[in-house]
């Protein structure tokens, strides 16, 4: 820095010219991109309170009882790790008899509509398997059968409501002098077809968390509890309702269910003031090795 520099700045002007560039295309796409995002976010906050209000959580608990050395009935110890699935493994031990104590309760919410349970009617059991811990793919009591159930329904709604509002499309689009009342309403009709088309990604594919049947696990589920709730479709479609095999849950299998008959348990306890029940366990009428 030189005297002459100095002199330059106190005693003159320092011309300096800033050159920039404004970049409008990138900014619009910026707004247009959050407000698809905005418009997607409430679409699914729509969509998770309407499911919201027509779903219900029943924690469904099993309990193994076997008798102790004072000949007292007692709950067998439950192994709960981390990377069992199922909420833990049951410690029994072999050539004693057993009881299942069975019970349902409906999670407490502030909802319009009510979810009521009366009794447990029958206890079956069945489908012995053998699989290691360190497999891969747990058993739980996951099954997806009611979920693709209600996605099928639920889809079969989206495309008819989509095929309805082509055929209005279609129709405005025709005509050839359109008041602005048209032009308005297939606008409209627009903006509902692309919703349906959002719906309909966000019923394939529903974010974590949402609530929205099928969305993947995102809890930390307590001890012994499991981590993925499957969905049991309580179908009261009038054309449905009266069919044989419309009982909720009955069509769901396991994975690896086999076609073993299953055994019912004679149940020797009902609770009055509360849904348990205590079925009568042997586990030699199963003739497994594993057992």
């Amino acid at each position: 820095m030189t005297d002459q520099f100095l002199s330059t700045c106190f005693e003159s002007v320092v011309s300096i010219d800033v050159w920039y560039q404004y970049n409008t295309k990138s900014q619009a796409n910026d707004i247009i991109q959050n407000n698809e995002f905005n418009r997607r976010n409430i679409l699914i906050q729509e969509i998770s309170q309407h499911w919201k209000d027509v779903k219900r959580h029943v924690q469904f608990s099993v309990e193994i009882h076997e008798l102790d050395l004072l000949g007292q009935w007692k709950p067998v110890e439950v192994d709960a790790q981390e990377k069992i699935i199922s909420g833990g493994i049951y410690r029994l031990k072999q050539g004693q008899s057993k009881r299942l104590v069975i019970q349902l309760r409906i999670i407490p919410r502030s909802d319009p509509m009510p979810l009521l349970l009366h009794e447990v009617r029958s206890v079956e059991i069945g489908s012995i398997t053998t699989k290691s811990i360190h497999e891969p793919c747990q058993l739980d009591s996951y099954q997806d059968e009611d979920l693709q159930c209600l996605r099928a329904k639920w889809f079969s709604y989206i495309e008819k409501r989509k095929i309805y509002l082509e055929s209005q499309i279609n129709n405005l689009s025709e005509q050839t002098n359109k008041t602005q009342i048209d032009i308005h309403r297939e606008s409209i009709l627009l903006q509902e077809l692309v919703r349906l088309a959002e719906e309909h990604n966000i019923a394939s594919f529903p974010p974590s968390s949402s609530g929205i049947p099928g969305c993947p696990a995102a809890w930390n589920p307590p001890l012994t509890i499991e981590t993925h709730r499957p969905i049991v479709f309580l179908n009261l479609d009038p054309l449905d309702i009266n069919k044989s095999n419309n009982t909720a849950g009955l069509q769901a299998t396991l994975s690896k269910e086999n076609k073993t008959p299953m055994f019912q348990l004679p149940l020797i306890h009902h609770a009055s003031d509360e849904i348990c029940a205590v079925a009568q366990w042997d586990p030699a009428i199963h003739e497994s090795t594993t057992m």
